[in-house]
């Protein structure tokens, strides 16, 4: 997830991406200034995205009218505009955005159940996380997230 200010108020990217943070979405948000300022509000997201985009409207009051796909980024993208220059929740945030799919949002999850004791989920061996913005594995991650419940001490 990567928060762009493009509202010209100091420090808006910031401000929603640790929001964002305490509302449980991942520690490797990032936050940046925007290329220019814009005046309306986006939240973007590449193709098989769309229910973590619309996860991330829905915790921060976004309409559904200000979600899109967008070829030319590569992760969920919002970028606040000179119409949200202030507070945590999109202004006029009582407007519901779209409802998430379940079916989508897991699509591509891998499931087992306890009764596969012969199995186990692949991790990924690569650098595919971040903490606080340092790239690592997931095995990593999960040993450095001690803030965490149910994370190694």
């Amino acid at each position: 997830m990567h928060v762009e200010n493009g509202s010209g108020a100091t420090g808006r990217a910031g401000d929603i991406a640790a929001a964002l943070t305490g509302k449980g979405f991942g520690s490797g948000t990032s936050a940046s200034n925007a290329p220019q300022q814009t005046a309306t509000t986006v939240l973007r997201y590449p193709a098989g995205d769309k229910a973590k985009a619309q996860t991330v409207a829905s915790a921060l009051g976004i309409p559904a009218a200000h979600v899109s796909e967008d070829a030319a980024v590569s992760r969920v993208t919002l970028v606040i505009g000179t119409d949200w220059t202030s507070g945590t929740s999109y202004p006029g945030g009582s407007a519901k955005p779209a409802p998430v799919s379940t079916h989508q949002a897991l699509s591509d999850s891998h499931a087992e159940t306890a009764d596969q004791s012969n199995t186990c989920a692949p991790v990924s061996t690569f650098n595919t996380v971040e903490l606080n913005g340092v790239p690592m594995t997931p095995s990593q991650a999960y040993a450095r997230a001690t803030n965490v419940p149910d994370s190694a001490p």
